[in-house]
């Protein structure tokens, strides 16, 4: 997925939701691997034990991690150590 970055962590099932939203509502696309396209249906989620991972673009990198640490789904901590 080039122009694609991880953002470096996994999520449960219940806060993908969470972190999905929050990004779409601070227009950041993101996209899921193609092997999690199933996952898609709020009304049917799968078992709440699987952790998914969230890629964005590139340049939106750095302000979807900065997004997501001040509403306390992301350790800012594990992020300094390997910046961009």
């Amino acid at each position: 997925m080039l122009g694609w970055r991880q953002l470096g962590t996994r999520w449960p099932t219940n806060d993908v939701f969470r972190v999905l939203a929050l990004l779409e509502e601070a227009n950041i696309p993101s996209r899921m691997p193609s092997d999690n396209m199933f996952f898609c249906n709020l009304f049917c989620p799968p078992h709440p034990g699987h952790r998914w991972e969230i890629r964005v673009r590139r340049r939106d990198w750095r302000r979807a991690i900065e997004l997501l640490d001040r509403e306390g789904l992301l350790n800012r901590a594990q992020f300094n150590a390997c910046k961009p």
